[in-house]
């Protein structure tokens, strides 16, 4: 995952249009070449480099997430661990056309930030989210250790 867009993101003025962007290039990147999604998302590759561009981008998520939550955009309830479960479902959707609309993804990419965006008349979300150890665990992610005294 690239760095570069996670920090355009966090620069852009519009703190939803800068999560949207993020959320939108990374999807596209996933969703459009199925072995980095695999590599990425999957954990049944691991290696020091991927371990490393995973966990890389967490930070980044965490801040675009509370600076689009901060402005009252972003729904209160999404949390980190929501955004790689989303972009999971949206590659999924372009694996279901089998190569017939492969930019299928951007149609629901759509429904679901429309379903993200804060909005008066949101019911709450009555399900809790998985917890980031969870994705963690599902995506391959070892935490370090922490550094003997």
């Amino acid at each position: 995952m690239r760095q570069e867009v996670a920090e355009k993101a966090l620069a852009h003025p519009d703190p939803w249009q800068g999560f949207v962007d993020f959320v939108m290039e990374m999807t596209g990147d996933l969703a459009e070449n199925r072995g980095l999604h695999e590599v990425i998302m999957l954990g049944s590759h691991s290696s020091g480099p991927i371990e490393t561009a995973r966990g890389g981008m967490l930070p980044f998520l965490e801040a675009l997430i509370r600076r689009a939550q901060e402005s009252g955009q972003l729904r209160a309830e999404v949390t980190p661990s929501d955004i790689p479960v989303i972009q999971h479902m949206l590659s999924a959707a372009t694996q279901f056309t089998q190569g017939k609309q492969p930019e299928i993804w951007r149609r629901y990419i759509e429904i679901v930030l429309n379903g993200l965006r804060q909005r008066p008349d949101n019911p709450p979300l009555t399900t809790p989210s998985l917890s980031n150890e969870t994705v963690e665990q599902v995506m391959g992610l070892v935490r370090p250790e922490p550094a003997a005294e």
